[in-house]
């Protein structure tokens, strides 16, 4: 393991811990948008049940899903380049290993949001059940 022979980086090694938080930093803009998407989703989702519409809202509902599934995904790759780059760059490790925990609860926050949105009790308009 690089990170473990102590003194000075080679430039291959510091660039490589560049390149990986440069992924990573765009990794979370990635997963970002996507959290907005299935929050903008979410909410045209509530103005549908809102308005009665249940077809538009379970079409959202599963536009959400899909948006917080792909949030998720990006915030675990995310955290992968931190921790790849903190196993090389040991002056920065706590930084990158505070960054890879950062991106693990968000990605576990988009997880739980996707599993909750799943499995919400479906509506009942006038004896019509979704």
């Amino acid at each position: 393991m690089l990170a473990s022979l102590g003194g000075s980086r080679s430039k291959p090694e510091l660039r490589l811990v560049c390149g990986l938080e440069k992924e990573a930093v765009g990794l979370l803009t990635n997963a970002t948008e996507e959290w907005d998407n299935a929050q903008a989703a979410y909410s045209v989702m509530a103005e549908a049940d809102a308005r009665r519409e249940p077809t538009l809202g379970l079409d959202f509902q599963a536009i959400a899903l899909w948006h917080f599934a792909r949030a998720a995904q990006y915030f675990r790759k995310a955290e992968i380049k931190f921790l790849e780059a903190g196993k090389i760059q040991t002056r920065k490790s706590a930084k990158l290993a505070e960054s890879a925990k950062s991106a693990a609860a968000r990605a576990e926050r988009a997880e739980r949001e996707g599993r909750t949105l799943g499995s919400r009790t479906e509506v009942n308009y006038g004896g019509n059940s979704r």
